[in-house]
């Protein structure tokens, strides 16, 4: 049986592994290469802070966009200027809710994906080139 190279231990240094959720130490390792959580409801609490903060960013970033000022708006969510500002420098790039959506469906879309099974597919492709809508 072939044996990985090893590290002398007393070579090595060990570090504390502690649960990225609650602090909790969790083990000892070489080195750290992600976060680690000493049980799912950790995790889980992790996820919901990170949907709260993206929520009240999103409002931030709603109430800024429509005239309201910094400070106003920090103290509405009793946070410093700086940290809305540092929100808004962020950029919304990260939105929870509109990263992959897709742009709303017209009426005249719907109608023609709606009917897209009842005429034949030369008519479909003529109409297209008839409206300028395929290139």
């Amino acid at each position: 049986m072939r044996r990985l190279p090893q590290i002398d231990p007393e070579l090595a240094t060990i570090e504390e592994v502690r649960c990225f959720g609650c602090g909790r130490k969790v083990g000892v390792a070489q080195e750290i290469k992600q976060a680690v959580f000493c049980e799912e409801l950790c995790w889980y609490k992790q996820q919901i802070i990170n949907f709260e903060s993206a929520t009240r960013n999103r409002a931030i970033w709603y109430l800024v966009d429509h005239g309201i000022s910094m400070v106003k708006v920090a103290r509405a969510f009793g946070l410093a200027r700086s940290v809305v500002g540092g929100i808004l420098a962020q950029g919304n790039e990260s939105d929870y809710l509109s990263v992959g959506r897709t742009e709303p469906v017209t009426d005249e879309l719907r109608a023609k994906r709606a009917r897209a099974g009842t005429i034949s597919a030369q008519r479909r492709w003529s109409d297209q080139e008839s409206t300028g809508a395929r290139k």
